[in-house]
């Protein structure tokens, strides 16, 4: 008897009389479990790789980074969340938050870092908690400890101190308050006496923008009553009288307050605080003093016009 064509070698038994190509049962489900198992196994090293990875990030020393409580809940709990993870992700570390009481002294502060993780990777300290940091440093000689923020270094000794770049800030300040002033004058209201340069920065800011108005500074404590005259307004100190008075004038802030509770006339906000710096200054390590300008952002839903938020985003990604 003839056989039927594509028939199984060992069951002469047509499977597909009509198929233009040969097919058998045996080889099928070979192919079958081959690609089954294949696919497990990439499944189960992929899970082995995700594992380790993860072993390893929760097993490597964290970076501590102290704050008081009230700062973490003014700075914005999605920003503090944002801030940490971009922390983790550049050095593959956990970022622990150290909470301490607003009124806690040196002390304390060092001994809440020290009970956080005994033998961290690092240690990053707010300025105004630098005795703490000193404190922290005498206990844990071996652990890289730095004080980010502040202009002026407060003592000698081992933390790194990170200090703000304030002449490059207010340089960017100044280009940006030449966009947004128009043909009035910008405003700049300090905090006690301007160090040496930093007015200088300022104006060259301005006049590289091709302002050639002349600008205004105004100490935070003083009265000031010409606002008719002023197109921008730079808030580079406390200024609780200029903020009560809600007037309709651009205003770039120096702070680190979570932008989303400041008033609409804000454009542009300078960020040094310690979270926004801390990546910056870990890679700077060890250098013994630092000096980073902070970080802005623009709001651009209250940029009227697109090509000034172009321009405002080209000068503050100069350093």
């Amino acid at each position: 008897m003839q056989q039927a064509p594509f028939t199984d070698k060992e069951h002469p038994i047509p499977l597909f009389p009509y198929s233009p190509i040969p097919l058998y049962y045996p080889y099928m489900l070979k192919s079958g479990r081959s690609k089954t198992l294949l696919f497990l196994s990439i499944v189960l090293a992929l899970l082995l790789a995700l594992g380790i990875t993860l072993w390893v990030f929760f097993h490597r020393p964290p970076v501590l980074i102290v704050m008081d409580i009230s700062f973490s809940q003014l700075y914005g709990p999605e920003r503090l969340e944002r801030q940490s993870r971009r922390i983790a992700s550049s050095f593959f570390r956990q970022v622990i938050p150290v909470l301490v009481d607003e009124s806690a002294g040196p002390e304390l502060v060092a001994i809440a870092a020290e009970e956080a993780f005994e033998a961290p990777w690092a240690v990053i300290f707010p300025y105004r908690y630098h005795d703490g940091a000193r404190r922290y440093k005498e206990a844990m000689p071996e652990t890289p400890v730095f004080v980010i923020g502040g202009s002026l270094r407060a003592l000698e000794g081992d933390p790194y101190y990170v200090l703000a770049d304030t002449r490059t800030d207010l340089y960017r300040a100044g280009m940006a308050a030449a966009l947004l002033t128009g043909v009035r004058k910008p405003l700049l209201f300090y905090d006690g006496d301007l160090p040496d340069g930093y007015r200088e920065a300022f104006q060259r800011g301005l006049e590289d923008q091709g302002s050639l108005s002349e600008p205004v500074y105004v100490v935070a404590s003083a009265s000031y009553s010409s606002w008719s005259e002023i197109g921008c307004v730079v808030v580079a100190g406390p200024a609780a009288d200029f903020a009560e008075q809600s007037l309709d004038i651009p205003v770039i802030l120096f702070s680190w307050i979570d932008p989303s509770l400041t008033p609409g006339t804000v454009k542009l906000v300078f960020d040094d605080s310690h979270l926004a710096l801390a990546v910056e200054a870990l890679k700077a390590q060890p250098a013994v003093e630092i000096f980073l300008p902070s970080s802005p952002s623009i709001f651009r839903d209250r940029i009227g016009e697109k090509g000034t938020y172009v321009k405002l985003k080209d000068i503050i990604r100069k350093k």
